[in-house]
């Protein structure tokens, strides 16, 4: 493939990407590693792509068996909120809810996220923080639909039981 189009490619891709890898990863540091990892390897292996595919999807898809990897090498779960900054921690707290007790769900809801395991957490932060579709999802992590149904439906129960446990 030739320069051009992989240029292309990072120019239309590597605004979601980093998203992506921020939410996954929670730190700079972490994310910043994620983004190029996966641009590296998107590289290497561009002749596995097949055009028939949406280029995001597979990207994404680079991208998400990356984090899985980039756990286990790591042995500990990343916080999806793991301040390396100020700014960071600045930007997470100017886009909670002025409400005091809404800021307080809002920080539990994020720790609870954190909890999860990784395959419910990657459902999660794709179809809330990326709003991506099922489908997609589905594309992406080279699953069904309906295990992507299956999972989001898990978490939400997770997230739902560990919420109303915060209230008490």
């Amino acid at each position: 493939m030739e320069k051009e189009i992989l240029r292309m490619y990072y120019d239309l891709y590597n605004r979601n990407l980093s998203r992506l890898c921020s939410k996954l990863c929670g730190n700079r540091q972490d994310a910043e590693d994620l983004f190029q990892d996966t641009w590296v390897k998107t590289i290497k292996n561009i002749d596995r792509y097949d055009n028939k595919q949406e280029f995001d999807k597979w990207l994404f898809s680079v991208c998400c068996n990356n984090y899985k990897n980039m756990l286990r090498s790591k042995s500990r779960r990343p916080n999806l909120y793991d301040f390396t900054s100020n700014s960071e921690k600045d930007s997470f707290l100017n886009n909670m809810p002025n409400d005091t007790k809404l800021q307080e769900e809002y920080i539990d809801l994020h720790n609870i996220i954190n909890k999860l395991n990784s395959k419910l957490r990657i459902i999660i932060i794709l179809f809330y923080f990326d709003n991506l579709s099922i489908k997609n999802i589905a594309e992406i992590l080279h699953i069904p639909s309906g295990t992507v149904k299956n999972r989001l439906f898990k978490a939400r129960n997770i997230i739902r039981e560990r919420m109303a446990g915060y209230e008490q």
